[in-house]
């Protein structure tokens, strides 16, 4: 059974009246009814927002992995370029930004970079070696 079908289940669990014996479906403006659908409808989010979560959590460890693995091979992982051998880093670089909106995120503005989607799949880190695009900040 899925997560899904799970959640749809305890929905329909607790959108049956605690008082089927005053009334078998849910009346409105009973204030037991509307207690009732008001717990089931927080509960439901609540459920999904973990499996949302878990599924993000999941796909951003996946990333980092593949990120590892570029750059064991020598190629920066947002450019897919090779990497410098000038000992610097993208923090150093000029194309290297830095956004701000609910946290702080770096993204590479080279035309040639992966371009700035305000997604995770784009972002960089200040100490991964420089790529071959690396210029100094003038």
């Amino acid at each position: 059974m899925n997560a899904r079908s799970d959640t749809s289940d305890a929905r329909a669990r607790l959108l049956r009246p605690a008082h089927e014996e005053e009334h078998p479906r849910l009346v409105f403006g009973c204030q037991q009814c509307i207690d009732r659908v008001t717990v089931a409808s927080h509960e439901s989010k609540d459920d999904d927002g973990d499996a949302r979560r878990a599924k993000r959590s999941e796909r951003d460890r996946q990333r980092t992995q593949a990120q590892h693995a570029l750059l064991a091979q020598g190629i920066h992982p947002a450019t897919r370029r090779p990497l410098a051998d000038n000992d610097e880093t993208c923090g150093s670089c000029t194309f290297f930004q830095t956004y701000r909106k609910g946290g702080t995120y770096f993204k590479c503005s080279n035309e040639h970079g992966p371009g700035v989607t305000f997604g995770p799949a784009t972002d960089i880190r200040k100490t991964w070696p420089a790529c071959e695009l690396w210029e100094a900040v003038s």
